[in-house]
């Protein structure tokens, strides 16, 4: 039961309509079903090197609730009227054999599953036609079925006719009134402390820190034992590129950044989860005798969903090409981590182990590794913060960098990567969604083409050190190139139009809480607990067990 689906980097947003996924609910329930487990209700974040092939580190699944744990409105809302539906009509259900279906007339894509008597009863009315509305009569009432929904239908003892509760494709009033996610990102001025930005490159190794030898490139995880993103390779020869020509890695990936001596001959990535072959231009290499190759290569997340997981492999697979001549078969040298300092997960270098030089943005080129560390003046947080409605969620706003790895203090927020969503012009799914039939995230309803796939990283606030005094950094390894002064610490704000009517229900919740602890002091804490109960399970938080039929 997917509300959604992940997002890889570049690309637009999955978007599954809240019509059908309350149509599939509905449907669930009415053939039956007593559980429905979604995937996911509440968004997540893929902190560290947890995410699957080229799949962002923001793993929100456009959930019912966020990724920073606020409401995803209209979804939230729309499933929420359901589910209160099911469970103040729960006895229909649990107290009933599943029903077989009736026939609603001569159409053969509507049907009606009854659960009660006749005189009393829940009633699941189903369109399975994806593009036709369908007016059937159902227990002498004549009802307007929408393409592609179920409509719940109850049935009092001593009424004469049955009352539509809800349907699927239609949505109430407050849900109209909420088609957007109430929530954004606010800048904090004042987090980042630009003036004490330090930096630390990081070159290439030397041949005497790349302990590992073979004749011929080795597999990139079980080299590193998968505690890197990054593999290093080199080779020396002598040189076939005086008139210059190409590097060729044939069946390469994730990513490969490739260097003649110490120039840099730029950056190439596959896509998903596939092998792909990298073109690289070699200048002209004239007076030299020899060159060395040196090619780093990046996992952007291990397989996590297909056949043969345990065969996954990456790093130079193929054959290497270098000015025509196949160079793969040689005296190869590798070494796992960024630097021979490297250990697990690539963690920056303390701030104090070693020298950081002060930040000089100076137009460097485009495959100069460095690290940042910036200093956080979390002071501004802790008065933005507040508890219970008001909790203030953050996130790191990248959008002046390109590409690396992110930690706050001892903590890796993940990979990041500043890439755009291609243009809605070039791309069918964003230029058409329709929630009728059967939903697939790859063909339909994507959203926010042409725009950043992810811009900002989820910040927790237990990552940060809020004591007074206390010093919090920022890390930032860039892989490309970027402003590290422009990079900003953000507030994820949530403004909800019906503030004024969930002050009220907190109000009632609070109330019942206080009448339980006085009842219980009574000897009535039984009582009062299943008033408190049946107020929640009307809320959605619990489950009750109702016999007494009301």
């Amino acid at each position: 039961m997917w509300p959604g689906w992940f997002q890889r980097w570049g690309e637009a947003v999955p978007y599954r309509p809240i019509e059908d996924i309350a149509y599939a609910v509905a449907k669930w329930f009415a053939f039956g079903g007593t559980y429905v487990s979604y995937y996911m209700y509440q968004g997540g974040t893929n902190f560290g090197r947890t995410s699957g092939p080229f799949i962002q580190t923001s793993y929100d699944y456009d959930g019912f609730i966020d990724e920073y744990g606020l409401e995803n409105w209209p979804k939230y809302l729309h499933l929420q009227e359901l589910h209160r539906v099911l469970l103040d009509n729960a006895r229909f259900i649990t107290g009933s054999p599943v029903p077989a279906p009736q026939s609603l007339g001569k159409s053969r894509e509507t049907s009606a599953r009854v659960y009660g008597t006749q005189d009393e009863y829940l009633a699941f009315l189903i369109n399975t036609a994806e593009r036709t509305n369908v007016t059937v009569a159902f227990d002498h009432v004549e009802i307007e079925l929408h393409r592609w929904s179920v409509t719940l239908v109850r049935k009092r003892r001593g009424e004469t006719h049955p009352t539509i509760l809800y349907n699927t494709a239609t949505l109430s009033p407050d849900v109209r009134r909420a088609q957007a996610h109430p929530a954004g990102f606010e800048s904090i001025d004042g987090v980042v402390k630009t003036e004490s930005i330090r930096e630390l490159g990081i070159g290439l190794p030397r041949s005497s820190n790349m302990l590992i030898r073979a004749n011929r490139p080795l597999e990139h995880i079980s080299t590193t034992d998968d505690r890197t993103d990054y593999l290093w390779y080199r080779i020396t020869l002598p040189n076939p590129c005086a008139e210059g020509g190409q590097l060729v890695l044939k069946d390469a990936g994730d990513v490969a950044y490739a260097f003649i001596d110490d120039h840099a001959l730029g950056m190439r990535h596959g896509q998903q989860d596939s092998l792909a072959t990298f073109t690289f231009d070699v200048p002209k290499t004239r007076g030299n005798d020899t060159v060395t190759v040196s090619v780093l290569t990046q996992t952007m997340g291990l397989a996590n969903n297909q056949q043969h997981m345990e065969s996954y492999a990456r790093g130079l697979l193929g054959s290497v090409v270098l000015c025509g001549r196949d160079i793969t078969e040689g005296k190869w040298r590798m070494m796992p981590g960024l630097s021979s300092k490297s250990s697990d997960s690539d963690p920056p270098p303390a701030i104090d182990s070693v020298h950081w030089a002060s930040y000089h943005h100076s137009g460097r080129s485009g495959s100069n590794f460095r690290w940042y560390a910036i200093e956080l003046d979390v002071g501004h947080l802790i008065d933005d913060s507040d508890s219970g409605e008001n909790y203030a969620r953050f996130a790191v706003d990248l959008l002046p960098m390109t590409k690396g790895q992110l930690w706050v203090n001892q903590h890796h927020l993940g990979r990041y990567w500043i890439r755009y969503a291609p243009a809605k012009k070039d791309y069918s799914p964003c230029q058409h969604c329709d929630f009728g039939g059967w939903f697939s995230p790859d063909s339909t309803c994507r959203q926010k083409c042409d725009e950043i796939s992810q811009r900002y990283y989820h910040l927790p606030r237990s990552y940060l050190d809020l004591t007074v005094g206390a010093r919090n950094h920022l890390y930032v390894m860039e892989e490309v190139g970027g402003r590290p002064e422009n990079i900003a610490v953000a507030k994820r704000v949530s403004s909800l139009p019906h503030l004024e009517g969930a002050e009220r229900k907190d109000v009632i919740c609070r109330v019942v809480l206080a009448v339980c602890a006085a009842s219980t002091l009574l000897g009535l804490g039984a009582a009062a607990r299943m008033l408190y109960d049946q107020y929640a399970a009307s809320r959605g938080y619990t489950g009750i067990n109702n016999d007494d039929g009301e």
